[in-house]
């Protein structure tokens, strides 16, 4: 409130400004009150010390948070997250639900003038109707009494230049579409335009401009003989002052392609005239601003003359047309004739008078938007009120210190414990206002529920709290137990028995097995179960619970490793066993018998509260109540007859969910007949007493049993694979075009193998092979067999290259130079064919290892190496000798033997001396460098004690043989390791390792052609390729030639190609014994998978060659054939291949027996017309060949007398 002395804000003591949903004051007192109330004298200290009063006063702190976000404004609560995408499921747009099928004759005409071409439009009810052409013979005094009510006929005035046919078309449509129940079209007509023109003598106003007075002259003649309706978007309707549900009255729901809105009383203005009277001409010129006087008005038919003056009657379904070339005025200005070229204008006027302002709006200009507010993405966001305690209290984030007592921290646990029933309800009173979209959403929601449950994230400790989140159960899924036979624990030795290894307990039926799963849950539910834990001779236990079933106990799925902890799990799985969510059913026993196991399915605190909080038939009951008062919104309602029609709850709130769902229609819908060019329409007052009434069957229904219906010619095709296979279309097509387009887009989705399928058929014990909507005419005995030929099929019909079709046909091999980090150092340049071949070179090039013209540097940089030591036998493993001083010297006494000592150079971090003697320094560089490279290996290190003494010496072996010892002495074995595993490491930094590298050196293509097992035929390119690339190219260019080669005793011949891409030699099978003769001929090889004996066009005495050449050239030419119906552009090229359906053959008529709608039976005689079968009850007599059969399927056939023919019996 203000200060209005001091001009400060202040918060008032005694009234804080706030409303009741807001004043913790007001809050907490009401609270206390309450206590007061339930507590009497037990509790009487109200202070603000009690920890009582703190619960309270920081639960009244928490409802502030909730009575501030429930009354958020309601349009910010009901905003959807941005960029959601979904339909709306809470309200309609203005054109969903304002908008409805037509209904006046006004309607129709705004509806028919929004078509694409129609400039104008017209309804007429027709009242002369001769009803002896649809009612037969009657006579004069009877037809004289019959009237027929709701037909129209309908007048169209064309724009300019479109095509009359198209338009028509789409205006029957439209008609037909909205037609309202008892109403039909008799006739639409198409309006032809009579060229009009006036002649008139004006005198002009004194400062009238002769163009101006002309161009609005004409315009207003042209508004008077030709108006065309004015198009408004809604925001500018609006802006007229019309109201929004008087914009979408009679308007179907059209935010595609229309054109906009009309204004109403502007259209009905806009009439279609059949006369014209020179009185209404003259107050149109004499409304034109600058005539001041007319004489001599005339109107003319500019190809003929009219023989009225003062009215003229235009020619029947005609309209009138201005032609301002017909047009003669002449001006005058106070009485002297003034000089103006009317024909200058002609062309402009003729212009302006096409243009009708038509455009195609977009939805925004069409619909408005369902208001949106803030979107409240937090609105569900909880922050523990345990966050809110004074930290005396040990519960708030950190809680109390590891050094309390075990009692303190038991109490703190079972504080959080109580606040924890508080924390959720307020954390789900703001899931439940999060939800509220969902509450109130029309048609199904994903979340099945009405309860919400909130995760409380904000509880410090929350794990400690809730039940099933300590692991110890396993991970979610995961099987806890199942049945066993009850004779196994009675029988079994329980201390030795393996639970790994026992079979689940099986029920005949899935019935059994459903009413044990129920049984155990009200066992479990009744505690009327009984935990036993057993102890196995090796301290492993496990657990089996005995129920009331007689026949079944359950056990554990493993082992626990001690007494307490399978006790744990038993009792948890008694809570558990109580949800049906925890339960899995399934076929056991080689899919005869069924069984089940509890699964850690609900594996969170969250999930079981939402079980607890609200059930199946809970969740039904409240969303009944929901979709009740969204009905009462549109005053709808389900009688109690439907409702027991739909059985059960769930199926009572789906149907009201689909009628809400699809309100939008039912009800603008609700008047409409059904659209009669459309097979399988139904009228929209029937879906909206189908879905009132329960019944769930939409279709057309029929009340006679036979019916005799005109039947639309249907097509299949035939695609053929060769001269006798084919795949064969399994849907039908309206019309031979379609049939056409279905082929064309079949050839296409047969180069893809996901399109195919296979189907066991077990009355044939074949597989079919299926390609989307078609099948392959030859059946398959295996499904091995039948993945093959659809492998061949698919390579058949495809130009792309397979990921084997390119394949590396040999390798190169360098020798790579590793250092001791792993760094590629050093490659070796020239390629080797083989791997021994490319380390063998590599070694005998090592000494020019820093030569770039002989080995090249790789990842690191280059770095001078020096002279590398190897092992000859083994060669793999190099030393530098460079890191390390060889020393020799002379020994003493003996002036003809040298000696030397080994140090590292980088830090002198090592000495050794041979234990050899050596005659010159070759013999010391050999020694040197042989001691380097058995340093590489811990294996070839000894340690030793001294024998004279406690010192420990460290020495290098060849073998058996000692080779060095190091000058460095120590103290213990220990050390001596430590000091080996140094030197190990020091003289491992200069350590090389050499290996082989392997690169693709050239590829080859090969390609497969055929789809029999028994004729599948291998190109193999001769060539081969430096790069995959160029392989991969050749084989492109190979396979779009294939189909224009043709193989000729071996020799594939390109056919109307200049440059051959490949000649082929047909070559034996890798793995088959039998060979095909064949010959070198060019660049590419076929081999051959065929046996000698091919079912293929070949004549039967011809050699095994010609016969290979006789099949490839069949599948040769079977490509041919697809590649150019795959190139040909014109559907048309597939119409041999298109065949009218067999039904389609027997006549235009079926006579036919239904059943509710279903055909069950057709009579098979060829009906050409209506008139030559009476609809009529059937005389069935039995006997005869009831059983017929075609081919391996059979038929059943039902006789009957033939009323038309005694002597002729339907069948």
């Amino acid at each position: 409130m203000a200060d209005v002395l001091n001009d400060t804000t202040v918060i008032s003591k005694q009234n804080a400004g706030f409303p009741d949903y807001l004043d913790f004051t007001r809050l907490r007192s009401e609270g206390i009150g309450y206590l007061a109330q339930l507590s009497g004298k037990i509790w009487t200290d109200h202070n603000v010390h009690d920890p009582g009063i703190t619960i309270l006063e920081t639960l009244c702190y928490a409802l502030l948070d909730l009575g501030y976000r429930t009354n958020l404004p309601a349009v910010d609560l009901f905003t959807p997250a941005p960029g959601s995408g979904a339909k709306d499921s809470n309200f309609f747009t203005p054109a969903q639900i304002l908008g409805c099928n037509p209904l006046t004759i006004l309607d129709y005409r705004k509806m028919l003038v929004d078509i694409d071409g129609v400039r104008n439009a017209w309804l007429e009810v027709v009242d002369d109707l001769n009803v002896q052409q649809f009612c037969g013979n009657y006579n004069d005094e009877r037809n004289a009494r019959v009237s027929l009510n709701g037909l129209y006929n309908v007048y169209i005035e064309l724009e300019e230049n479109v095509v009359e046919e198209n338009v028509l078309a789409e205006v029957k449509k439209s008609l037909l579409a909205h037609r309202n129940f008892c109403e039909d079209f008799l006739k639409i007509y198409i309006l032809c335009r009579q060229p009009l023109g006036v002649t008139a003598d004006i005198e002009l106003g004194n400062g009238a401009d002769p163009e101006k007075t002309y161009l609005d002259l004409m315009q207003r003649l042209q508004h008077f003989f030709s108006p065309a309706p004015q198009f408004y978007t809604l925001p500018q309707l609006l802006d007229k002052g019309v109201s929004m549900d008087e914009a979408f009255a009679g308007r179907p729901y059209n935010v595609t392609s229309s054109h906009g809105f009309v204004d109403t009383t502007e259209f009905e203005q806009i009439i279609l005239r059949k006369e014209i009277h020179t009185s209404d001409v003259y107050n149109v010129l004499l409304s034109t601003t600058g005539i001041s006087r007319l004489q001599s008005l005339r109107i003319k038919f500019c190809d003929r003359d009219a023989d009225e003056r003062w009215k003229i009657f235009l020619p029947e379904n005609h309209i009138p047309l201005l032609n301002p070339a017909c047009c003669a005025f002449r001006f005058t200005r106070n009485g002297i004739p003034v000089a103006f070229d009317f024909s200058k204008y002609n062309d402009l006027l003729l212009v302006n008078f096409r243009y009708t302002g038509k455009i195609t709006y977009q939805k925004e200009q069409l619909d408005a938007a369902i208001p949106t507010g803030v979107y409240r993405k937090d609105l569900a966001d909880y922050y523990s009120i345990q966050n809110d305690f004074p930290r005396v209290y040990g519960i708030a984030k950190g809680g109390l210190s590891a050094s309390a007592p075990a009692m303190r921290k038991a109490q703190a646990l079972q504080l959080k414990g109580y606040l924890l029933f508080f924390d959720q309800l307020l954390a789900n009173y703001l899931t439940q206002l999060q939800h509220i979209r969902t509450l109130f959403s029309m048609s199904a929601p994903e979340e099945q529920h009405t309860y919400f449950i909130n995760g409380l994230d904000s509880v410090p400790e929350l794990d400690k709290l809730q039940r099933f989140s300590d692991g110890s159960l396993g991970n979610t899924g995961d099987t806890l137990c199942y049945p066993i036979d009850r004779s196994v624990i009675d029988t079994a030795d329980l201390q030795t028995i393996d639970i790994g290894q026992l079979t689940p307990a099986t029920f005949e039926t899935t019935a059994d097995n459903a009413i044990a799963i129920a049984q155990l849950e009200d066992d479990l539910r009744n505690n009327n179960a009984t935990i036993h834990v057993i102890t196995q001779k090796d301290g492993c236990c496990f657990y089996y619970i005995t129920s009331s079933a007689t026949d079944f106990v359950l056990i554990s799925k493993r082992y626990y490793p001690n007494a307490t902890s399978a006790n744990n799990a038993a009792t948890a799985l008694l809570y558990m066993g109580t949800f049906d969510s925890n339960y899995n059913a399934f076929l056991y026993a080689a899919n005869t018998r069924y069984s089940f196991e509890i699964s850690f399915n609900l594996s969170n605190y969250s999930a079981y509260l939402q079980q607890i909080a609200e059930d199946e038939n809970q969740y039904a009951a409240r969303r009944q109540g929901f979709l009740d008062h969204l009905l009462s919104r549109f005053a709808e309602q389900f009688t109690d007859y439907a409702l027991l029609s739909y059985g059960q709850e769930q199926d009572q709130v789906q149907a009201k969910e689909n009628f809400l769902g699809n309100y939008s229609e039912l009800s603008a819908d609700r008047g409409t007949g059904y659209d009669y060019s459309q097979v399988i329409d139904i009228s929209g007052f029937e879906q909206r007493f189908l879905a009132l009434a329960g019944i769930t069957d939409h279709a057309r229904h029929t009340l006679c049993n036979f019916e005799v219906v005109q039947y639309a010619e249907q097509y299949l095709f035939t695609l053929p694979v060769g001269k006798n296979d084919y795949f064969r279309s399994t849907l039908k097509y309206d019309t031979r075009a379609e049939a056409q387009e279905a082929a064309k887009s079949l050839l296409t989705q047969l180069g893809d193998q996901q399109n195919y399928s296979t189907e066991y058929l077990a009355h044939e014990q074949a597989y079919v092979i299926r390609a989307n909507n078609a099948i392959f005419s030859v059946k398959q005995p295996s499904a091995e067999t039948a993945n093959t030929v659809i492998n061949g099929l698919q390579r058949l019909y495809t130009t792309d290259i397979a990921s084997d079709d390119v394949y590396i046909y040999t390798y190169r091999y360098n020798a790579i130079l590793k250092d001791s980090a792993g760094n590629k150092v050093r490659m070796f340049i020239a390629p080797s064919p083989e791997e021994h071949q490319a380390h063998t070179v590599a070694v005998q090039e090592i000494s020019k290892i820093n030569d770039n013209t002989v080995w090249e540097d790789t990842e690191a940089a280059s770095v001078p190496i020096g002279i590398l030591a190897f092992d000859e036998k083994q060669a793999t493993t190099f030393i530098d000798t460079e890191a390390f001083k060889i020393g020799d010297n002379d020994i003493i006494d003996k002036p003809d033997k040298m000696s030397y000592t080994l140090v590292e150079k980088k830090g002198n971090r090592f000495k050794f001396t041979p234990l050899a003697e050596f005659d010159n320094k070759e013999q010391v560089t050999v020694h040197a460098f042989r001691l380097l490279v058995l340093m590489l290996d811990t294996a070839n290190y000894s340690i030793a004690q001294e024998t004279d003494g406690d010192k420990y010496l460290l020495s290098v072996k060849d073998g058996e043989t000692p080779m060095a010892v190091c000058a460095m002495e120590t103290n213990s074995a220990a050390a001596a390791q430590a000091l080996q595993d140094k030197i190990w490491r020091i003289v491992n930094e200069f350590r090389y390792d050499m290996s082989i590298n392997q690169a693709p050196d050239t590829w080859k293509f090969n390609y497969t052609i055929g789809y029999h097992p028994s004729q599948k035929y291998t190109f193999i390119s001769e060539q081969a390729y430096d790069t995959q690339p160029a392989a991969l190219e050749a084989a492109r260019k190979f396979t779009a030639a294939l189909s224009q080669y043709k193989l000729n005793g071996g020799a594939l011949t390109a056919n109307k190609i200049s440059s051959r891409l490949a000649e082929v030699r047909a070559g034996a099978a890798a793995d088959r014994s039998a060979a095909v003769s064949a010959r070198t001929v060019g660049s590419a090889e076929v081999a051959s998978d065929a046996p000698n004996e091919m079912a293929g066009d070949a004549p039967a005495e011809v050699s095994g060659e010609v016969r290979v050449d006789s099949s490839i050239n069949s599948l040769l030419n079977i490509r041919k054939h697809i590649d150019s119906l795959r190139s040909a552009t014109d559907t048309k090229a597939y119409d041999e291949y298109v065949q009218v359906d067999e039904i389609s053959q027997c006549g235009q008529y079926v006579y036919r027996l239904v059943d509710k709608d279903h055909p069950v039976a057709v009579y098979n005689g060829i009906i050409d017309a209506r008139k030559q079968v009476i609809p009529d009850y059937l005389e069935i007599y039995p006997g005869g060949d009831i059983v017929v059969q075609d081919g391996k399927l059979f038929y059943y056939q039902i006789k009957s007398v033939n009323r038309n023919a005694p002597d002729k019996e339907l069948v």
